[in-house]
């Protein structure tokens, strides 16, 4: 299927996209001192009050602009979050540290079982979005044992659900997020 769909790219704006329990964060605190030298990293959890109105604008304007296409409010929500940090992103070459767009819609599809794809994907249209993406990987079943492991589990599904997810989140960005961005990179962390 071909993507018709075009999106309004920011050339700045870099994320970093991964599977939970890939490593990303890992991956970004070993590489935190080079990765500082390329960009300016932005935290999603860090914010200001100008940022909290920002916020609250592009939720409710989203809010409301998507009640019949879009079920799930969650995931509007937090697009509406992250894109709220678009002002600071324009101008210096940014990284967006933890979970930026690319990430809530892998990991809101993931856990949705991969309802309303076009209807999400068509719903970014209205946001400018990033240009450059990073892609952190490694082996499935790799990743799906540390998630499997890990303390506080992003998904409870069990090995065998989360798995074939994966295996399905992993097609989603290669099909449909990396033909939204212009430039896209990918690291394999062998953890």
């Amino acid at each position: 299927m071909i993507n018709l769909m075009v999106y309004k790219k920011n050339k700045n704006w870099t994320e970093i996209i991964g599977l939970p329990g890939v490593g990303k964060t890992e991956y970004l605190t070993k590489n935190l001192e080079r990765l500082n030298k390329r960009f300016d990293i932005i935290k999603s959890n860090k914010h200001t009050y100008l940022q909290q109105i920002r916020y609250l604008i592009v939720f409710y304007s989203s809010f409301y602009s998507s009640l019949k296409s879009i079920d799930d409010k969650s995931f509007i929500k937090k697009i509406s979050y992250r894109i709220s940090f678009r002002p600071i992103l324009n101008n210096r070459k940014k990284l967006f540290y933890d979970s930026g767009i690319f990430q809530v819609l892998l990991e809101n599809l993931i856990e949705s079982d991969f309802k309303e794809i076009e209807k999400k994907l068509i719903f970014l249209e209205k946001f400018t979005l990033p240009s450059n993406l990073i892609l952190v990987h490694d082996k499935i079943d790799k990743i799906v044992e540390r998630e499997i492991k890990r303390k506080n589990r992003r998904f409870k599904f069990n090995k065998t659900e989360l798995t074939k997810r994966y295996k399905k989140g992993l097609e989603i960005i290669k099909k449909k997020i990396f033909p939204m961005v212009n430039s896209f990179q990918t690291i394999i962390v062998n953890n």
